[in-house]
């Protein structure tokens, strides 16, 4: 993935691969030889965009299983400190946009009961929200196959029609109404 910043007068590149190298943390300097190497047999305006990398950072991918209960007597969580997810459908964020509208309509209808708004809260949303957990990391997997699974990923997705990558994902952008989740 890559995008102009400040303007265009800065280019973020983002290579997502599967590293033997572990350092936690968001500061950690990249070694640009893995980089290459690991890129070595992508196509060529991959690699030149590569070549053009002054300095780059990496930093550890993580996700947990979906758990239900985010809650604890008058405090809640949401986003990805209730359910954080992998990078792969971009759902982080619009899910913490919906926990946050979720939220606001169950403790609207709580009366000043936090601790019933909050069991209410994630009651309605762990499902849609673990859903998308698993499914962030699915598409990882098919996203960095090998073998027949690539074989297969290139022919879905090279199948002609724009929308191939995204068959069976209409439920996640239907988003969810705060005002219907309780009924």
């Amino acid at each position: 993935m890559h995008y102009p910043l400040r303007r265009g007068e800065l280019f973020n590149l983002v290579a997502v691969f599967h590293s033997n190298r572990y350092e936690e943390g968001w500061n950690v300097f990249g070694d640009p030889h893995e980089l290459h190497e690991r890129f070595a047999d992508a196509v060529g305006p991959v690699r030149e965009l590569l070549g053009k990398i002054e300095t780059w950072k990496m930093w550890v991918l993580c996700d947990r299983e979906p758990v239900k209960n985010w809650s604890q007597g008058r405090v809640t969580l949401l986003g990805d400190a209730a359910h954080p997810m992998l990078q792969y459908l971009a759902q982080g964020a619009c899910m913490a946009i919906e926990d946050a509208a979720v939220l606001g309509a169950a403790l609207e209808r709580a009366n000043g009961d936090f601790v019933a708004a909050f069991q209410d809260y994630q009651r309605v949303r762990y499902l849609r929200t673990g859903r998308v957990q698993l499914t962030a990391r699915l598409y990882g997997d098919i996203y960095h196959a090998s073998g027949v699974a690539r074989e297969l990923r290139n022919q879905m997705f090279q199948s002609g029609t724009e929308s191939a990558g995204f068959a069976g994902l209409k439920w996640l952008y239907q988003g969810v109404d705060p005002k219907t989740a309780f009924a």
